[in-house]
């Protein structure tokens, strides 16, 4: 089994030994599951998308076709919880309070509780292909495009964030003099990388709990379980 193999059996095993049933086969009181992990998918135009899940058998409108417990998600909540309420405060921007709670739960590698999940994330922002981090060269082919003012724009806020962040008395301080994380786990190539995994990763619950309501106003079915959530698989 190679290595990429062997992070996502982790991955699976994790998930389904804290609630999310995955199972292929039936057991008592459950049928098998109808979507399938796959390490490479492709969208409508075939393009890659990378890891998704595939329908392996008929599905029926408005079957639910997976539930995630909120435990397993990278939640505010679950950063509250482990960075505590003075560091996670409501003031904190909710992908900043995800960033601090990534990098955190990076350094502490296989002591983390979701290091199964971590394990199969990109380990670079380069590898996600984030815009904010290209160079000068690379934003050059956004020229006349709306793109390139958006990029340089986030990156500087970016920039400003971490500043603050890291700014004496702040929360990344905070988390270094309790021993949270390890100042070089915490730096702004860190923050880089939580940033884009969580920019391309991330789910607003509260936007799918809003969609579901207007769709019940509609009469149509829908379900979720389940504000911002990192909960991609």
């Amino acid at each position: 089994m190679d290595d990429s193999r062997r992070r996502e059996s982790e991955l699976e095993a994790w998930l389904t030994s804290h609630g999310v049933y995955l199972a292929a086969t039936s057991s008592w009181g459950a049928a098998p599951h109808p979507l399938g992990i796959a390490s490479q998918t492709k969208d409508q135009d075939l393009q890659p998308s990378g890891r998704g899940l595939l329908a392996t058998r008929g599905v029926r409108q408005g079957d639910a076709l997976f539930r995630v417990p909120e435990k397993v998600c990278i939640t505010r909540r679950n950063a509250v919880a482990v960075l505590g309420a003075d560091i996670a405060t409501p003031a904190l921007g909710e992908h900043e309070t995800l960033a601090l709670l990534l990098m955190r739960e990076r350094a502490l590698g296989a002591a983390s509780f979701w290091a199964p999940y971590l394990n199969v994330l990109p380990s670079t922002a380069a590898e996600v292909g984030a815009s904010f981090i290209w160079s000068d060269a690379e934003l050059a082919l956004l020229q006349g495009s709306a793109a390139l003012n958006e990029a340089r724009e986030f990156a500087a806020r970016l920039r400003t964030s971490y500043s603050e962040l890291a700014a004496p008395g702040g929360p990344i301080d905070t988390m270094a003099a309790r021993a949270l994380a390890p100042a070089d786990a915490m730096s702004f190539e860190q923050f880089e990388w939580a940033m884009a995994v969580l920019f391309s990763r991330a789910i607003n619950m509260r936007e799918v709990r809003a969609t579901r309501r207007r769709r019940r106003r509609r009469g149509v079915r829908a379900r979720a379980r389940a504000p911002l959530s990192l909960i991609h698989i």
